[in-house]
């Protein structure tokens, strides 16, 4: 028996035990067509960046909306969403706000783009991550 794989799976184990010690990362989701972006979503956005115990803010503008047929492109909207929310971005004191595109990869919304987003930033982080769904309207 090889004691090097015994030491090795005990710190795996340890690792694992550390990370289930640790806080999950509070994930705001603000989901919408943002078409176009405008100052209500700004607004929106980082009101819940400066007043939410949340560290990370996303915005996902939706890839193929349900009922509005009449969307500008997808990248642009993305594009308007990041420079919409540029100067937030990385606020100390609050949430970073990133903009994600995950719809187009999931094709679908809400509960598809959820679980897609949680396995994404948990493998990232390697914690779990709470999701709080953020909607205007």
């Amino acid at each position: 028996k090889n004691p090097c794989s015994k030491l090795a799976c005990i710190h795996s184990l340890r690792l694992e035990m550390e990370q289930q010690d640790e806080p999950a990362l509070k994930v705001g989701v603000f989901g919408g067509s943002f078409n176009p972006i405008h100052l209500g979503h700004v607004l929106l956005a980082v009101t819940t960046q400066q007043t939410k115990p949340i560290h990370k803010l996303l915005m996902v503008p939706v890839f193929k909306h349900a009922r509005k047929t009449n969307l500008l492109p997808f990248e642009d909207r993305v594009e308007m969403c990041k420079l919409a929310v540029e100067p937030f971005a990385a606020t100390s004191g609050g949430a970073r706000v990133e903009v994600c595109e995950i719809e187009k990869q999931v094709g679908q919304s809400n509960a598809p783009m959820l679980k897609a987003i949680r396995k994404k930033y948990e493998s990232e982080v390697g914690r779990k991550i709470e999701l709080y769904w953020i909607c205007g309207e």
